[in-house]
């Protein structure tokens, strides 16, 4: 028999998803990504940038599964807390590759954060079904609902943190005024 936590547990679940729910928040991202990296030296455009939301993509199906696996063996703390560590890391390292090349950004915001969005999300759903047996979708509606969530929140933050004076970018998809001042 698993013990039932009370109903108050799903806010932090709630929490997490909201976090989780950033990976949607990439097309909002992309353009100051691509203007960040030109102005870098990087020869990238607004169509490469897509590479790194594939990589995400394909981490976050592929290895879902493996997240499962994990969930399974080690509980749900630990896979959430694993795949919280491996976007953390994910975003973090990008404070540095982005500076150095195209590539890394696509194995440290693309893949670390893919492969952790699929611990995490497997490991909060599995355990809220197991938790509330006889509200599963109810429950799961809840918790997923913080994963869209967290996309309308985060765009805002977002967009005020990257584009402050709303800087529109020109034809070739430049944000220069915006990095001029950096």
């Amino acid at each position: 028999m698993i013990r039932r936590p009370p109903r108050s547990t799903l806010f932090p679940y709630t929490t997490l998803f909201r976090s989780l729910g950033t990976i949607y928040t990439f097309g909002n991202m992309s353009i100051y990504l691509a203007s960040y990296l030109r102005s870098n030296g990087n020869a990238v455009t607004t169509a490469d940038i897509t590479w790194v939301y594939a990589a995400m993509l394909a981490c976050q199906g592929l290895l879902m599964s493996v997240g499962g696996l994990l969930e399974q063996r080690f509980g749900p703390r630990f896979t959430a807390m694993l795949g919280s560590a491996f976007m953390s890391g994910g975003v973090t390292l990008t404070y540095f590759s982005i500076k150095k090349s195209f590539l890394l950004v696509v194995l440290t915001y693309g893949v670390m954060y893919g492969i952790g969005i699929s611990f995490a999300y497997i490991s909060l759903i599995s355990a809220g079904m197991k938790w509330f047996p006889h509200n599963r979708g109810v429950v799961n509606g809840v918790i997923v609902g913080g994963f869209g969530l967290g996309a309308f929140i985060f765009n805002q933050v977002q967009t005020a943190f990257l584009n402050p004076e709303n800087y529109l970018p020109d034809k070739s998809g430049w944000v220069c005024k915006m990095f001029l001042k950096m």
